[in-house]
């Protein structure tokens, strides 16, 4: 599940590269990069495999179970990636500009927007700005006023094979590698699409901010029920792990003699040999492995799209079914 200002780019990035290094099948929008969220999905190709389901969906998609077991291959892992609920609204507060429209259509001063948000969030809410309560429940189905809360978390937690915590990203690839039984190779990365300051950002106390927060978890109480619950089942799992840390120790390690190799601008040297560990295998990168590390999700949908031609049958509606 793609969830929004979670890392998400960063995880979609690493998933289209091994579809791609594997043929694997994706569902791959005919045109814009998403698969038109929040509404059903829109034009997309038909997998190609004889039992016309696909190995994998990695971009922004509405969470609901029952509509990805039409087109997912049956033994599927559903993954999903969430952040702390207050950390990912100001993130998202920064990316969609919701400070930008409160200072145009309303003239708040920029470095006051946030705060006047959080001083009264109902009416800065849809239509007047985009979607802001329980943003992260939101990518994974919930719906304000129309979804119990707790069904819905029991019903995520018996459905999802693992929720990682972009707080502790490095900890998910590690959890992630071992759900998937992947290769250390596989979860090498390159950040994509991190913000280094919000443009609205302020002098504030550290007072101000936990007074921010107490503000924004009565507006987003779903969200941070949902972070509670999947944060203690993280733990939990990494706790009944012997040796983690020093798995993810070595996983660090191999992060960064790879990012020092591709950021080099020595190019005689064309492969990097890391030596097998206790915890990895062997492994050579060369620089075509480092230019793959680079590319966005934009780039990588692209050359997914190069499998197909204007003839290659596609879905222009969401398909009632899907045979097995």
């Amino acid at each position: 599940v793609k969830t929004h200002k979670c890392a998400s780019d960063t995880l979609a990035v690493l998933f289209m590269r091994i579809i791609e290094e594997q043929g694997l099948e994706m569902t791959t929008p005919t045109g814009p990069w998403n698969l038109q969220w929040p509404y059903p999905p829109g034009t997309f190709y038909k997998s190609r495999k004889p039992s016309g389901r696909f190995d994998a969906t990695v971009l922004h998609m509405m969470y609901n179970r029952s509509t990805w077991e039409q087109i997912m291959e049956p033994d599927s892992k559903y993954i999903g990636i969430i952040r702390h609920p207050f950390t990912h609204f100001k993130s998202y507060f920064n990316y969609f500009g919701i400070w930008k429209m409160l200072n145009t259509k309303f003239g708040i001063p920029v470095a006051d927007t946030f705060d006047v948000f959080l001083n009264d969030p109902l009416y800065y809410t849809p239509p007047r700005t985009p979607q802001t309560q329980n943003l992260m429940a939101r990518d994974f189905g919930f719906v304000n006023g129309q979804v119990d809360l707790t069904e819905f978390i029991e019903s995520l937690t018996k459905e999802m094979d693992l929720m990682m915590i972009a707080d502790y990203f490095d900890e998910s690839m590690i959890l992630l590698r071992h759900e998937l039984c992947w290769p250390m190779r596989d979860i090498i990365y390159k950040t994509k699409n991190v913000a280094k300051k919000y443009a609205y950002s302020s002098n504030k106390t550290m007072v101000l901010e936990d007074s921010r927060e107490v503000k924004y978890n009565f507006f987003a109480a779903v969200d941070y029920v949902m972070f509670k619950t999947f944060n203690e089942t993280f733990w939990k799992k990494i706790g009944s792990m012997p040796r983690f840390h020093e798995e993810l120790a070595d996983y660090r390690q191999v992060l960064s003699d790879t990012a020092k190799f591709c950021d080099s601008e020595e190019t005689e040297i064309t492969v990097l040999a890391i030596p097998q560990s206790e915890f990895h295998e062997k492994m050579e990168i060369d620089r075509q492995f480092c230019s793959r590390l680079s590319f966005g999700v934009m780039n990588y949908i692209k050359l997914l799209q190069m499998r197909y031609d204007e003839k290659s049958p596609r879905y222009n509606t969401f398909p009632d079914e899907v045979p097995l």
